[in-house]
């Protein structure tokens, strides 16, 4: 079984992190960010899977991975749960 795993925020180190584990092949990436960035589309081409919210990454994957920056914006994905 591939595990899923799902990533909520994608600045520098969620998007890296997410690219190397497309790149093993071992695993299927959901992901979620609040701010589409530009290096969103890199990591969707590579087939990470994209998600309309914090919620549905949740309901989809084994592992739940969140880097977000400041406590404000980790409460402010939790309500979202």
């Amino acid at each position: 079984k591939i595990m899923k795993i799902g990533f909520i925020g994608l600045g520098v180190m969620g998007h890296s992190m997410v690219t190397n584990l497309i790149e093993k092949g071992k695993y299927d990436c959901y992901v979620y960010t609040r701010t589409k960035r530009e290096n969103l589309a890199s990591i969707l081409e590579l087939g990470a899977k994209w998600c309309e919210s914090p919620a549905e990454v949740a309901e989809q994957v084994d592992v739940l991975i969140m880097i977000v920056g400041f406590p404000k914006d980790v409460e402010q994905v939790d309500v979202l749960i």
